[in-house]
């Protein structure tokens, strides 16, 4: 299989954008916000909160042993990556569109992989 730059550099270009804005806003509700306030965005209907997330999904496996559950949960998404990564290269060659998505899902999980090394949970 042969890469060809001027098709792929746009791709890096926006996983690197993709993955730099989650690591901004990270930092942005790190600095801004505090546990148990919210800012509201739109009255009534979305509010911003700082939550670490220690789990998987909606708080799975947050009561497993610390390093038990990092060494799992970033095992967990480097299995992810990859099996992306190969539904990019491989499934999605002739998909620009999906190639975009599964870049910017690839940028989410590694700013999640990033976040749990960093902090032992992911920023939400």
């Amino acid at each position: 299989m042969k890469i060809h730059l001027p098709t792929v550099l746009p791709l890096v270009l926006f996983f690197a954008l993709m993955l730099t804005l989650d690591q901004l806003t990270t930092e942005w509700v790190l600095s801004t916000l505090r546990m148990g306030h919210s800012i509201t965005v739109i009255p009534g209907f979305f509010d911003l909160s700082l939550v670490y997330n220690p789990g998987a999904a909606f708080g799975m496996f947050a009561d497993l042993p610390e390093q038990t559950r990092k060494i799992a949960l970033v095992s967990v998404g480097v299995i992810a990556l990859i099996i992306v990564g190969r539904l990019l290269i491989v499934d999605a060659r002739q998909d620009r569109v999906a190639q975009y998505a599964l870049a910017g899902i690839l940028s989410g999980a590694f700013g999640n992989i990033i976040d749990r090394l960093r902090f032992g949970a992911v920023i939400d």
